[in-house]
């Protein structure tokens, strides 16, 4: 089975066993859901809508200020019907290669 998360602009499934929690800012909504194990996902509405390679490539660099040696791929996707760009990350963490994909487009 799965839930719904659903605010104003925003509505997606995730797994029953995960929670969701909201975090409100000057910038905008940040949504998490994760589980009892590694994976989880964050999904933020940015109020200013900034560009979007402006998006993605302040999510590198904030890679880049916690870890030295990290893979950076661009990607183009589509991200619920949208046309989106993203950067897959691939990198070391307590000796385990971990990945994260970053994902960026426009609404409105």
């Amino acid at each position: 089975m799965s839930r719904i998360y659903q605010t104003d602009g925003l509505r997606f499934r995730y797994p029953d066993e995960w929670r969701a929690q909201e975090e409100s800012g000057d910038e905008g909504l940040t949504v998490t859901v994760d589980g009892d194990g590694p994976a989880f996902c964050t999904i933020t509405l940015l109020e200013g809508r900034p560009p979007v390679d402006e998006v993605l490539d302040a999510g590198v660099d904030a890679y880049r200020e916690v870890y030295e040696d990290f893979d950076v791929e661009p990607v183009e996707c589509q991200v619920a019907g949208r046309a989106a760009r993203g950067r897959n990350v691939d990198f070391f963490c307590l000796e385990l290669v971990s990945s994260a994909w970053l994902r960026a487009f426009r609404t409105g």
